[in-house]
């Protein structure tokens, strides 16, 4: 329903392998739609305006440069962790660790405020 049917607008960074792997997991192809935002397109549009890069950005230089937190701020958003480790483990596997959900929590939301930082930046 979410892939197919829904009008919502989905957020993803660089998500063509998250698709491949969740087609897996449901057993039907998911096309590829202009419903998908791909923050990492979109990021790396503003970046080329701003500063000279030569390839799509990562998710952790993007937040780089969109997540500014200021001088004299008390939380940087590398205060926040996403672990590589995590990313890669068996998220086949019931129930999910505590630190898969902290994972899978963080990898959401800084999508979320990429993305406000990338429109309020317009």
């Amino acid at each position: 329903w979410l892939f197919g049917e829904s009008e919502l607008n989905l957020v993803g960074f660089a998500y063509k392998h998250d698709l491949h792997m969740l087609s897996t997991y449901i057993g039907q192809e998911i096309a590829i739609s202009p419903k998908y935002i791909d923050l990492q397109l979109l990021a790396a549009h503003q970046m080329m305006e701003e500063e000279d890069i030569s390839s799509l950005p990562g998710l952790k230089s993007s937040c780089d440069h969109f997540l500014k937190f200021g001088a004299g701020a008390e939380k940087n958003w590398r205060d926040y962790s996403l672990s590589k480790k995590e990313q890669c483990s068996e998220w086949d596997r019931r129930p999910l660790t505590p630190s898969q959900l902290e994972y899978a929590g963080l990898d959401a939301a800084v999508l979320l405020v990429v993305l406000a930082d990338i429109v309020r930046s317009r």
